[in-house]
């Protein structure tokens, strides 16, 4: 899957769009839904939570969970910073202090509710590094930690 695409009229990337809504809801499993406006796909964090980091740290993030042989889905935003999508987190309380600690790190997490807006033809702003795999997901909390890790080696 490509974001970007090379002066299709607006029929044809509607219909790129279109089919990659079914992509996404079919192969994935993500509930997502066409935005009008800006013109892009999204999904309402729910089963899916997001992780997102500035780019230095989710390649080391990246780096790390492949060394552990975990495969996440990662797609970039600007090429500034990384979206690692998860299962969603398993505990309310502990979400809400995962977030705080990851906040410290620069890093921002989506869950309950929030938009999170996907690769979509026409929009090269986001592009795919890892696709998902069919309806699997990894654990929120093994790319949180793998951010404490990571961000943890850097500041010693």
């Amino acid at each position: 899957m490509t974001t970007s695409t090379l002066a299709l009229g607006d029929a044809d990337i509607d219909r790129e769009i279109g089919d990659r809504c079914r992509v996404y809801q079919e192969a994935f499993g993500f509930n997502a839904s066409r935005y009008y406006r800006p013109g892009v796909i999204g999904m309402t964090a729910g089963r899916v939570a997001a992780v997102i980091v500035p780019r230095t740290l989710g390649v080391r993030v990246r780096d790390l969970l492949a060394e552990r042989s975990i495969s996440v889905p990662i797609f970039s935003v600007d090429h500034d910073m990384w979206v690692f999508l998860t299962e969603a987190p398993a505990d309310r309380d502990d979400t809400d202090h995962i977030t705080i600690e990851m906040f410290k790190y620069g890093v921002l997490v989506l869950h309950n509710g929030a938009l999170i807006a996907l690769p979509t033809p026409g929009v090269s702003r986001r592009c795919w590094f890892g696709l998902p795999d069919g309806h699997r997901r990894t654990l929120f909390v093994t790319v949180t930690d793998a951010v404490v890790a990571v961000a943890d080696r850097t500041r010693t």
